[in-house]
C-alpha cells in the first residue's frame, strides 16, 4: 500500500510507529513485483513458455492460449445500477491444488504481483502501483490483457509455481481532494452511499481511535482515497462475489490484502472464505499486540512486528540483538501462528535496507535472516540486485535497469539459502511447523535454530575482525560433522557438545548436519 511512513535516517529507525498518514500520490514509475521464497526459477523444459519476471505483471512470451476454450473473459461491468455482474466464471482457469499452509514452504516458488484492477491516472502521475483503483471488474491495460494474466497463471502452474495477487478493498482512487470525487465513475460502487463520509485520519487516531482508522479516509489533496463502507451488506456481498470470480477466472493461488487495519475485522472472515485461497494481510504496525489479533480473521499477516527490530539490529554495528530476540519471543507468544507470517526486510512501502548502509555483508545477514527466521520468506524485486532506494517512490525502481544479472553476490546468496531451506522442507516436513528458537545472543550476534538448520547472524560488518562463537543449544550430536553451507566447510561438534562457528568479514553462517554434498 502507498503510505507516508515516519522518516528513516541512515542510522536510526522509528520505534515501531503507526503511520500518521497513508500517502496516496506516487509519481510515474514502474509497478512492483514481489517474488516469494525462491527468486531463482527451477530448471524447466524448454517447451514451456518463458516467464520473465520484471515489474508489475510478468509478461509471458510465446505463451499458448489460455486453457479455457470459451474465449477471453469480458471483465467490463454493465452500465446499469448495482448489483453489478462480476467476472464471467463460465470458463474458469484451472488453478493448482494449493492449501493455505503450502505457502509456508515446500520445494516450490511463488510470485506476488501488484494489484491488477483498472486504475486512474492524474496529471501528477500514473497509478503504476495499483492502489488507485476505479473499476474492480476491469484489468489495468498497462499490465496486459485478460488473456495475458491467464497465460501467466498457466505458465506458473506448469512450473509448479503459485500466483499471488495484491488486492484492495478499503478504498478507491479519485483525482483531487475529497470534495471533487466523481462517484459515478467508481465501479461498481457508483454512489456516495457506498462510501464513508469524509474525515481525515490523524496521528492520534492511530493511537486511540480504531473507528476513525477504519472509517476515515487516506490520501491527500492531490489524490483522495474514498473509503468504502465495508459494513454495507451490499458492499460485502459484492466484494465476496468479485474475489471469488477473480480467483476462479485467473487461477489465483493466494492474495496479499492491502490496508487490512483500515477495514473492520468482521469483514475479513467472509472475504477470506469467498476467496478460498491463502490470504496474507498487511497490518502496517510494529506492535505485536495490535497486529497479531488480525490473525484471528486472516490466515497470514506481514510480519511488521519483526521488521522494525530486525532492521535496527542489522543496519550497523550498534544494532541491538537483544531487542531483536525479545521481539521474536513476543511474536511467538502473541501471534496465533508465527509460521504463517510473511517475513520481509524490504517492500514497496519501506526504504530498502541498503538505503541505511552501504555494507553488502550487513545486507547479506538481513537477507539470510529473512529466509531462515521462520514464517513465509518474502524477497522484494530488486533486492537481489542490491537496489538502495529510500522511502517511496525511491524504493520502487524499475527492475529492468539492472539488466537482470544472475551472478551477483546477493543473487547467489538468495539462491543458496533458499535451496537449503527447500531441501529441509522436502526432507523433513515438520520443518514448516517446528518452532524457531533463539539459541544465542551477544552484543553483535544472534543465533537461531529451526529444524536441522542453525544460523548465526552478525552486525559487525564487512570490516569487522574475525572471531569465533561457540554454540551449545544447536541440537547436533557430539562429534557430529556439520556443513556450513555458504562456504561448504565442515566443522565437528566437540566432545562437550560445543559447535565452534568462525565468523569472518561479518558474513552470516548457516550450518546443517543433513546437507547432501550436491548442495555445496
Amino acid at each position: 500500500m502507498s503510505k507516508k511512513a515516519a522518516t528513516i535516517t541512515d542510522k536510526s529507525l522509528p520505534p515501531t510507529p503507526r503511520p500518521s498518514q497513508e500517502r496516496a500520490f506516487e509519481p510515474s514509475s514502474a509497478p512492483e513485483v514481489y517474488i516469494h521464497e525462491g527468486l531463482i526459477p527451477k530448471p524447466v523444459s524448454t517447451t514451456l513458455p518463458e516467464v520473465r519476471v520484471t515489474q508489475g505483471i510478468e509478461r509471458t512470451f510465446e505463451a499458448p492460449e489460455p486453457r479455457p476454450t470459451g474465449g477471453r473473459v469480458d471483465l467490463k461491468a454493465p452500465s446499469s445500477d448495482p448489483p453489478w455482474t462480476p467476472f464471467n466464471t463460465s470458463v474458469p482457469l484451472p488453478k493448482s491444488n494449493v492449501k493455505p499452509t503450502d505457502w509456508r514452504g515446500r520445494s516450490i516458488y511463488q510470485v506476488w504481483i501488484s494489484p491488477v484492477t483498472a486504475q486512474m491516472d492524474t496529471a501528477e502521475g500514473q497509478a503504476y502501483h495499483g492502489y488507485w483503483q476505479q473499476n474492480i471488474y476491469a484489468l489495468n491495460p498497462r499490465f496486459g490483457s485478460n488473456g495475458d494474466l491467464q497465460a501467466l497463471s498457466s505458465a506458473l502452474h506448469a512450473r509448479d509455481m503459485y500466483l499471488m495477487l495484491d488486492v484492495v478493498t478499503n478504498h478507491y482512487g479519485s483525482a483531487g481532494n475529497s470534495s471533487n470525487v466523481t462517484y459515478q465513475g467508481l465501479v461498481p460502487f457508483n454512489d456516495a452511499k457506498y462510501f464513508h463520509s469524509f474525515c481525515p485520519i490523524t496521528r492520534d487516531d492511530y493511537l486511540s481511535n480504531q473507528t476513525a482508522v477504519e472509517q476515515c479516509w487516506l490520501g491527500d489533496n492531490i489524490v483522495s482515497l474514498p473509503d468504502v463502507d465495508t459494513n454495507s451488506l451490499f458492499v460485502m456481498d459484492t466484494y465476496n462475489n468479485w474475489i471469488k470470480s477473480l480467483v476462479t477466472v485467473f487461477g489465483v493461488d493466494g492474495l496479499r490484502i492491502d490496508t487490512v487495519k483500515h477495514v473492520q475485522k468482521s469483514f475479513w472472515p467472509g472475504f477470506q472464505s469467498a476467496a478460498g485461497v491463502f490470504t496474507l494481510g498487511e497490518v502496517f504496525d510494529g506492535d505485536a499486540a495490535y497486529t497479531c489479533p488480525y490473525q484471528q480473521q486472516l490466515q497470514g499477516l506481514l510480519n511488521y512486528p519483526l521488521y522494525y527490530p530486525m532492521i535496527r539490529a542489522f543496519q550497523d554495528s550498534d544494532g541491538n540483538m537483544s531487542s531483536l530476540s525479545s521481539a521474536i519471543s513476543t511474536i511467538q507468544r502473541v501471534c496465533r501462528d508465527p509460521t504463517m507470517l510473511g517475513t520481509f526486510s524490504e517492500n514497496h512501502d519501506n526504504a530498502r535496507f541498503l538505503s541505511h548502509t552501504n555494507d553488502l555483508h550487513l545486507n547479506m545477514n538481513v537477507i539470510t535472516f529473512t529466509i531462515l527466521s521462520g514464517g513465509i520468506p518474502i524477497i522484494y524485486q530488486g533486492q537481489e540486485q542490491g537496489f538502495s532506494g529510500g522511502n517511496d517512490p525511491a524504493n520502487r525502481e524499475a527492475l529492468w535497469t539492472s539488466s537482470f544479472p544472475t551472478k551477483t553476490a546477493l543473487y547467489n546468496l538468495i539462491a543458496s539459502v533458499n535451496q537449503i531451506r527447500n531441501h529441509e522442507v522436502f526432507s523433513f516436513p515438520d520443518y514448516l511447523t517446528s518452532p524457531m528458537s533463539v539459541i544465542y545472543t551477544d552484543a553483535h550476534d544472534i543465533a537461531l535454530r529451526k529444524g536441522h538448520i542453525v544460523s548465526l547472524f552478525t552486525n559487525i560488518g564487512a570490516n569487522g575482525t574475525a572471531y569465533n562463537v561457540t554454540l551449545t543449544r544447536h541440537g547436533f550430536d557430539t562429534n557430529q560433522t556439520v556443513v556450513e553451507i555458504l562456504s561448504c566447510k565442515n566443522s565437528t561438534v566437540d566432545g562437550q557438545g560445543g559447535l565452534r562457528v568462525a565468523v569472518k568479514q561479518g558474513l552470516p553462517q548457516v550450518s546443517n548436519g543433513h546437507v547432501p554434498h550436491c548442495l555445496c
